[in-house]
Order: C-alpha cells, then sequence, then structure tokens
C-alpha cells in the first residue's frame, strides 16, 4: 500500500505517570518535519511520495498523545495538563505552517479532535 505512510512510535514511551509527555509529542512533530522534507527532495524515489500527496481526498491522521496521556495520568484540570496546551498549541501552529508551505494551495481542511 503505497498511498499510507505510518510513522509509529514504541508503546513503551507512553507513560500515563510522566509529567512532561510532550516528548510524544514533539516526536510527531519532527516525523512531519521529516516527511515533507523527504516529499520535496528532488530524488526519484520520492517522486510517488510527491504524486500521492497530490491526489484529492489525502488525509493526515497526526495523533498528539502528550495531551491525552497527561490527561489520563493527571486530570485535564492539572498542572502538568494545563503546562502542555501551550506545547500543543505550538506544534499545531507548525504543522498548519508546513502543510500550507507544502501544498500553497489553501485548500486544506484542518480537523482537530480531543477527548480531554
Amino acid at each position: 500500500m503505497d498511498h499510507i505512510h505510518p510513522e509509529t512510535y514504541p508503546p513503551n514511551v507512553e507513560d500515563f505517570a510522566s509529567e512532561d509527555a510532550s516528548s510524544l509529542d514533539a516526536w510527531v512533530l519532527l516525523r512531519i518535519r521529516k516527511f515533507f522534507k523527504k516529499a520535496r527532495m528532488p530524488m526519484r524515489s520520492s517522486q510517488q511520495l510527491r504524486q500521492s500527496l497530490r491526489k484529492p481526498g489525502t488525509i493526515f491522521f497526526l495523533h498528539l498523545l502528550g495531551s491525552d496521556t497527561l490527561g489520563h495520568g493527571h486530570g485535564s484540570s492539572s498542572r502538568e495538563y494545563r503546562g502542555n496546551v501551550p506545547k500543543v498549541d505550538r506544534i499545531v501552529k507548525e504543522v498548519e505552517r508546513l502543510v500550507r508551505d507544502y501544498f500553497q494551495d489553501d485548500k486544506t481542511a484542518f480537523v482537530f479532535t480531543s477527548d480531554h
């Protein structure tokens, strides 16, 4: 399935007792940066990736697990959770910039969901 590009972190990094689970979200941001960098490379091996990204209905699913982990582990009113919110905001802003810079067509819809 050359149109699916999964990236998953190892399950052992999901620490529900952690006070700073933002490393999980930083991991996601690093991977999406690398993904778009690869898509921009002029190499022939990146051509198929570029073509698949330009197809109608392309979907990116990014799970920023840090907030979820902190919400479950400490509660959504906790200091740990509230401290992670600005970090997630910065990551979301960066992902939006990466997508807009890559596609440059202003046709992208962003859908955000959360359970905390």
